[in-house]
């Protein structure tokens, strides 16, 4: 599995089997994080990424909600990203990003 999008039907199918777990659709709007998650009460939402050259990028707008949710709002969110050996990482906004090209790259 080396797609963000085979990752999120797994990720997805996983959880369902305990939470209520909705896909986000990108037309919502820009830099949601593409699932919100639901188990007894407790909300969450997370943004799935694949490790590209030892680095988990994310596009600026995505920080920008991330930290906005995260950070000023005291909301749940998470970057789960899946590794090449298959193990997944976890961080929770608000995180730490370094300058990569026209994204960020995730640290720490």
């Amino acid at each position: 599995m080396r797609s963000e999008s085979e990752f999120k039907t797994r990720f997805a199918a996983l959880l369902r089997k305990t939470c209520h777990v909705v896909a986000i659709e990108n037309n919502i709007g820009r830099g949601t994080p593409d699932l919100n998650i639901c188990h007894q009460g407790v909300e969450v939402w997370v943004e799935l990424k694949i490790f590209v050259g030892g680095r988990v990028l994310i596009r600026p707008e995505q920080n920008a909600w991330g930290m906005n949710r995260g950070l000023v709002h005291n909301g749940r969110v998470f970057i789960a990203a899946l590794h090449p050996n298959d193990r997944i990482h976890f961080w929770r906004f608000p995180i730490f990003t370094m300058p990569h090209g026209k994204y960020l790259s995730v640290t720490g």
